[in-house]
């Protein structure tokens, strides 16, 4: 890749405009959980269950290059991650609690 194109993707003004649709992004999606539970069948809130565990692996790139976690969201982004994560864990052991017990 062009080193240009690079530094350009990578820059703190684009990578905080990312952190600001990754917050609003994960808002909904955990806004929109009780939904998937109650009207949803088991195979629906399954598969919200693993969207929503996959949605904070797209933004692990930032525990490797910390210099680009300069702004305010994007720090508040790389400790939200892991929250999301770990709902989305819960999430899935619900349900299949639910299940088969």
């Amino acid at each position: 890749m062009n080193s240009k194109l690079k530094q350009r993707l990578i820059s703190p003004k684009f990578m905080t405009k990312f952190a600001v649709m990754y917050l609003i992004g994960s808002a909904l999606m955990l806004g929109c959980a009780p939904l998937a539970l109650l009207y949803g069948s088991f195979d629906d809130s399954l598969i919200y269950g693993f969207l929503l565990t996959l949605l904070p692996l797209s933004w692990f790139h930032t525990f490797f290059n910390k210099n680009y976690a300069n702004s305010y969201f994007l720090k508040l982004t790389n400790r939200l991650h892991v929250i999301i994560f770990a709902l989305g864990v819960l999430y899935l052991g619900f349900i299949l609690l639910n299940r088969f017990l």
